[in-house]
């Protein structure tokens, strides 16, 4: 089972978290269902990049992406946690900066 290692946030998870992923799971799947309460105003569709993340190790164990994602990036400052992990070992830091006024973090359980 991959394994997501998610980096100390001040507000999403200020001491971090060792998650295990489903093969295909999405980053931003894996963190809801522990409890890790990642912004993503589409619905999980990718289509707003409020959901973006930096991965930090395993980058390369993530498809590859789509010239409609590429275009979303480039309004982002990250790579999406709407992406599928293939392998384990991957690490990443949620972004620090957000286009959704109605933000409102919880803390991971």
């Amino acid at each position: 089972m991959p394994k997501i290692v998610i980096l100390p946030h001040q507000d999403l998870c200020p001491d971090g978290a060792v998650l295990e992923a489903n093969s295909g799971e999405t980053i931003l799947d894996a963190a809801l269902r522990n409890g890790i309460e990642i912004e993503h105003a589409c619905e999980k569709s990718c289509a707003c990049t409020t959901c973006h993340c930096i991965v930090r190790e395993g980058f390369d164990s993530l498809p590859e992406s789509s010239e409609q994602e590429d275009d979303m990036l480039d309004k982002s400052l990250g790579t999406g946690a709407g992406k599928p992990f293939k392998l384990p070992g991957a690490r990443y830091r949620r972004r620090f900066s957000s286009r959704n006024p109605a933000l409102h973090y919880q803390p991971c359980a």
